[in-house]
């Protein structure tokens, strides 16, 4: 039977947090009422991550593990646990749950209502933070931004934030043409569905920064800056 969402994890060495968020999360889309699958794709952990969710698979034939032996980057997390999924809708989230499931409704409806992608702002009216980062981490971020929108031309408030939903067959067309698997992965997926033409809406959520969090940003943004010029040069004959 083919599930109503899937819901993609990339987890790193998560053992501190990933038991609490994860059941956490099937709570809130018990609740819900949504029939669903959660796809967990460990990159390549040296801690507990896989013992912990095969352990909870076991006991919950929702959850899927799949775990890649070498680290590939959360963009090669996420490629691998979309081409896995089964559902009718795909979301892919950060395991910090910076980003609360109780968004999920304006996300489904947006899909129902006829577009291909919904993604999470932080900077979009109506956008709430509660805990914001360091002064630094958040000028940073704001220059990628600014940086994505001059380099691929793009009219996108937030490229990062780490909750984005697709329509199935979409998530597997765009994750099927990701090239780039480090942090400049949701620049490059945003570019894409651009130049496929696919139906693009911004969806403001309230947002949480969480300690957890392993972005080395100085170091991701440098190499970022070299993912935006890969990503003009790769699908500069891409069309819609």
């Amino acid at each position: 039977m083919i599930p109503e969402l899937s819901v993609v994890f990339p987890v790193y060495n998560e053992e501190a947090i990933l038991k609490n968020n994860l059941l956490q999360t099937v709570q809130t889309l018990d609740q819900a009422a949504i029939d669903f699958e959660i796809i967990l794709v460990d990159d390549g952990s040296h801690d507990n991550t896989s013992a912990i969710t095969a352990s909870m698979a076991r006991q919950d034939s929702r959850l899927h593990l799949w775990t890649l032996v070498k680290n590939q980057g959360k963009g090669g997390a996420l490629k691998e646990g979309v081409s896995h999924s089964r559902g009718r809708i795909v979301l892919f989230s950060d395991m910090d749950l910076s980003v609360s499931f109780q968004e999920l409704p304006a996300f489904l409806k947006a899909l129902n209502r006829g577009c291909d992608l919904a993604i999470g702002s932080r900077k979009a009216p109506g956008a709430r933070v509660l805990v914001h980062q360091t002064i630094l981490r958040e000028v940073l971020g704001r220059g990628f931004a600014s940086l994505s929108r001059f380099i691929l031309d793009l009219d996108v408030s937030d490229f990062t934030c780490g909750f984005k939903a697709f329509k199935g067959s979409v998530a597997k067309d765009l994750f099927s043409r990701l090239t780039l698997l480090d942090w400049s992965f949701d620049a490059e997926l945003l570019f894409l569905s651009d130049r496929l033409g696919y139906r693009r809406v911004e969806i403001p959520v309230t947002w949480s920064n969480r300690e957890e969090t392993r972005v080395r940003l100085r170091k991701d943004l440098l190499n970022s800056f070299w993912g935006l010029l890969k990503i003009r040069w790769r699908h500069r004959r891409l069309r819609a």
